[in-house]
């Protein structure tokens, strides 16, 4: 349940967070030059996310909610399987097709994410606002949730 709460980072964690995600889609397991010259049979996640100073909280979201851990044995396992199970699955023409977990593909139409996860896949066609709001009391009608995202896709096609 933890990792399913709203994850706030700090400007500093996400960067962490950033780098590490983008060592995970860059690692290949047959081309040496994209490990880092660490052996991932043989480190364990613990010492791969301490190389990144990743905190609990975001290595609780990346152990749980996206390499789908039940618990925190992963963290003295091996580093290649957590490294597995985050990677994106990408089709001939490199489009997002899904994610692979324990030999098992979900394949998906879209796959929604932070542009800069992808920065290779994407290309810029407009500008979001975001803001943040400090509420002091939790938001109604969202099951008491203290935090949330307001998504606004209005479009401007008096330009098209």
């Amino acid at each position: 349940m933890e990792a399913l709460k709203p994850l706030l980072m700090r400007l500093f964690e996400k960067r962490r967070a950033f780098k590490f995600i983008i060592y995970v889609q860059n690692y290949s397991e047959t081309d040496p030059k994209t490990h880092e010259r660490m052996d991932l049979t043989r480190v364990t996640t613990r010492d791969l996310i301490a190389k990144y100073g990743l905190d609990d909280n975001t290595v609780d979201f990346i152990g749980h909610a996206l390499a789908l851990h039940r618990d925190d044995c992963y963290l003295n396992e091996p580093a290649l399987d957590i490294v597995k199970r985050m990677k994106l699955e990408f089709n001939e023409e490199g489009k997002v097709i899904g994610v692979t977990s324990e030999g098992e593909t979900a394949k998906c139409k879209k796959v929604v994410c932070d542009p800069s996860y992808l920065p290779n896949k994407v290309r810029n066609v407009g500008k979001v606002a975001r803001a943040i709001a400090i509420m002091s009391h939790p938001i109604p009608n969202t099951n008491e949730s203290h935090s949330m995202q307001v998504l606004d896709f209005s479009v401007d096609l008096s330009a098209a």
